[in-house]
């Protein structure tokens, strides 16, 4: 959660790829993927995030509120409830 809380304040977030994010955050797009306890590439990432323009900053912090809008608890309440009912009428 404190991903996405941080994400729908338009900060710029990375987080560990293969711990639960990855589905959410699109590498470079709304955030950024890092190996867990690799620290060269969190360096390499923080570096690529400082070279970025102003312009490609603004980009991907607004990529990262439009995407911790579409995770509210009612987004995705209503995502859980069409998957179970889409499932009790296909039989599974």
């Amino acid at each position: 959660m404190v991903y996405l809380e941080a994400m729908s304040q338009g900060c710029i977030v990375i987080a560990s790829k293969g711990e639960g994010f990855d589905g959410i955050i699109v590498d470079g797009e709304n955030g950024f993927l890092c190996e867990p306890g690799n620290s060269n590439q969190l360096a390499s990432i923080y570096r690529r995030i400082n070279s970025l323009s102003k312009e490609e900053k603004e980009s991907i912090s607004i990529n990262a509120m439009k995407t911790a809008a579409c995770f509210t608890d009612a987004k995705v309440a209503e995502r859980y409830l069409d998957s179970v009912l889409s499932m009790s009428h296909t039989g599974k």
